[in-house]
């Protein structure tokens, strides 16, 4: 997306146009949906590639997923229905153990939002859960971007996505995770990784 500062990372070939079409029809999205969320005062984080990308981890964004607290549903979608004129559809969603207060997909301007609220991952013998607390925040163009803390999305992909996980673990110390599973009721040792079932597969 264009407009923001991201960190070098060495000799990058040139991007296609292609990319630039995407990049600046989602990096309008993001900042209508800052303004619309923010007119109204609704907490919402950003998670997904979109936090990857302001970290300077990836390079496209495809889609914007957004985290929520789970009491703003009806705000939430009183927000959808005024800016895109059709319906949201937000239900109570679980799958392969991802579960949620509400989740849903919606298009705005063009970009899908994939919208989560009230996260639980399920191991099985473990259960993680995110409450909506506040992360860091992302100057892109004129606006203030709420980024979900980090600590939570390294453990939902290494929940789902171990390999994009790989990313984020530079970016969280051990004593943050420590401090994180601690907080959220979670064993010692715990690294979220599904592989061993409770998640308690080698130590960081």
């Amino acid at each position: 997306m264009p407009g923001c500062r991201k960190r070098e990372t060495g000799n990058r070939r040139p991007p296609t146009t292609y990319r630039l079409l995407v990049d600046v029809r989602v990096a309008s999205a993001l900042v209508s949906l800052s303004r619309a969320l923010g007119e109204v005062g609704l907490s919402w984080q950003l998670g997904g590639s979109g936090l990857l990308y302001a970290l300077g981890l990836v390079d496209t964004v495809r889609d914007l997923d957004v985290v929520f607290p789970v009491d703003v549903k009806e705000s939430l979608a009183g927000v959808l229905r005024e800016h895109t004129g059709t319906e949201p559809s937000c239900t109570a969603r679980q799958e392969d153990g991802f579960a949620s207060g509400f989740r849903g997909r919606h298009l705005w301007d063009g970009v899908e939002l994939d919208m989560t609220a009230g996260i639980v991952l399920d191991y099985g013998t473990v259960v993680a859960r995110l409450p909506f607390v506040g992360g860091t925040e992302w100057q892109f163009q004129d606006e203030s971007i709420p980024l979900a803390p980090l600590e939570h999305w390294l453990l939902i992909y290494r929940f789902h996505n171990p390999k994009r996980s790989e990313s984020l673990e530079p970016l969280v110390s051990d004593e943050k995770w420590r401090k994180f599973v601690r907080a959220v009721g979670l064993p010692d040792g715990f690294t979220g990784l599904r592989a061993a079932g409770s998640g308690k597969q080698r130590n960081r």
